[in-house]
């Protein structure tokens, strides 16, 4: 009897440990914030990745902005903040990933080609197995969308660290064109650092708008990484999508300007720059720019095997303005 007791008070003290350090882990987390230098980035820092401690040389942020889930069947997504000289040790994934780069400059290289110089707006796909790194330059922060891809193998290999002699030798290529973004002054006054893909063409699906859009494709569906569709959508102010319902559902994420999003029968949301909005299938909504601004978001069409789109009436002014 007395043996169990002090089994029972063993127990209990061990839990009581292990909650303590939860507890101290959690406050590390949360507590540590970058000393200077992110106050102007397009999404929120995030918390301390812990990943910092252990796969990593210097201190990252992240933040979750998608969740894999079985409506919507979207990869996860982390937009992950390096403070300078920050960078992931070499790695592979086993479902491979996609990087789209959202503040300042930073380098991607992959095992046995030259790095590659990564600003704000660049995509970069890297496939299956595929041994890499990624992180900031040594003279400012950096900031990326981290997608890993083909949900159903989500094992990444962390291998040796990047060592500060093969980081500083480093002589990168860019990684993509240097495209003209074609964005006048006041969209890029509207938008501020969400103003960092180029503008796009006209977009081809304007019968289905109210005022000017513009597309630029970023991600197409491919086998090779069973990622959905994504494009950047520029809106002049006052435009707006007609009411519409998609059978695979649909996620958008802000990433500049001031926009609108509305469920029908619900209240109108405010979207600013990393705001995610998550529609389920069949889900009747409509979305675009406020009177008085540009507005920038990410179209992710998701479960691209049922991809149809419903297009209905467009949106009133009454409808519009009415919010």
């Amino acid at each position: 009897m007395k043996k169990e007791r002090k089994m029972k008070k063993g127990l209990k003290i061990t839990l009581l440990a292990i909650g303590v350090l939860i507890l101290a882990a959690a406050v590390f987390l949360f507590s540590v914030r970058p000393k200077s230098g992110a106050d102007d980035m397009l999404f929120s820092v995030g918390i301390y990745n812990p990943l910092s401690l252990f796969t990593f040389t210097g201190n990252t942020y992240i933040e979750t902005l998608v969740g894999n889930d079985e409506e919507f069947n979207s990869p996860t997504m982390f937009h992950v903040s390096f403070e300078p000289c920050a960078r992931t040790d070499w790695h592979s994934h086993e479902g491979g990933q996609i990087l789209i780069a959202t503040y300042g400059e930073g380098y991607h290289q992959i095992w046995g080609e030259t790095a590659e110089l990564l600003r704000a707006g660049d995509v970069v796909t890297v496939e299956p197995g595929v041994k890499h790194w990624h992180g900031a330059r040594a003279d400012g922060w950096f900031s990326h969308i981290a997608i890993s891809t083909n949900s159903d193998r989500p094992g990444v290999e962390w291998m040796e660290a990047v060592t500060d002699e093969e980081y500083n030798s480093l002589d990168a290529v860019e990684a993509n064109e240097r495209i003209d973004k074609g964005l006048p002054a006041d969209a890029v006054a509207d938008m501020g650092n969400g103003a960092i893909f180029p503008l796009g063409m006209p977009n081809p699906l304007s019968d289905y708008f109210t005022g000017d859009t513009y597309l630029l494709p970023l991600i197409q569906f491919e086998e090779v990484f069973n990622c959905p569709p994504m494009s950047n959508i520029t809106f002049e102010p006052g435009t707006r999508t007609h009411w519409h319902t998609h059978d695979g559902g649909q996620i958008l994420i802000a990433i500049g300007g001031v926009g609108y999003h509305q469920i029908d029968g619900r209240t109108l949301d405010v979207l600013r720059p990393g705001d995610v909005v998550m529609v389920e299938s069949g889900v009747r909504h409509w979305h675009g720019a406020s009177p008085d601004s540009w507005f920038s978001h990410i179209a992710i069409s998701t479960n691209p095997d049922n991809g149809e789109v419903n297009w209905m009436e467009p949106v009133t002014d009454d409808v519009y303005l009415n919010r």
